[in-house]
């Protein structure tokens, strides 16, 4: 299994997410918003909050044979004429899913 982290612009997230759904495996995505990516001083770091420059990040961990079908899908869909997502690929030796979101009174949300 691999764990695979991708960041990107926020314009492509509902294609990537749209062709994501047509994966053979199953798969859970934990999605979340990040304001930018990259090594920064804490006075650049407020002047981009100050910006509202906002990205997503995008956590998947699929098994072998669902790995080149989601690595190709958001090479794809994330790319633009003037950026291209950053993307982590991690060896997961064991990987479990736990809901929790009953426990909390919180209801899972599927994308669109």
């Amino acid at each position: 299994m691999k764990e695979v982290t991708a960041i990107g612009q926020p314009f492509v997230l509902l294609t990537i997410l749209k062709h994501l759904k047509r994966v053979t495996e199953p798969l859970n995505v934990h999605l979340c918003e990040i304001l930018d990516f990259g090594a920064l001083t804490p006075q650049r770091a407020a002047q981009k909050a100050g910006e509202g420059v906002k990205k997503w990040r995008l956590e998947v961990v699929v098994p072998d044979t669902a790995y080149d079908s989601v690595l190709e899908t958001i090479f794809e869909y994330a790319r633009s004429e003037n950026a291209a997502p950053t993307i982590f690929v991690a060896e997961v030796e064991n990987a479990s899913h736990h809901d929790t979101t009953s426990q909390f009174g919180l209801r899972r949300v599927d994308p669109p």
